[in-house]
């Protein structure tokens, strides 16, 4: 049976089995470990499960960006060639 999280107007989000409010970094660890989530909207029902999925992948993906961007103030734009668009590995 799938976790059921209920998503509130407040944005809050509250895992219904363990009684609690939960984090974005919660639900991601919680399908990372395999366990099946379902999130809907508290007061209509709906299924939030992909909108909230979609969220957790985008906040990844921004972390990730922000870690690789290089620490000294210069921009690393003057070196670039214009019309072009490098990609630094990991």
């Amino acid at each position: 049976m799938a976790y059921v999280i209920k998503r509130y107007s407040n944005r809050k989000l509250y895992d219904t089995q363990e009684s609690r409010y939960v984090t974005l970094e919660e639900i991601e660890e919680m399908i990372r470990t395999g366990k099946e989530i379902s999130v809907v909207d508290a007061a209509s029902g709906e299924d939030l499960t992909g909108v909230t999925l979609t969220q957790i992948i985008l906040e990844n993906q921004r972390s990730h960006r922000g870690a690789c961007r290089p620490a000294s103030s210069t921009s690393s734009s003057s070196t670039a060639r214009p019309g072009r668009t490098s990609y630094s590995a990991r």
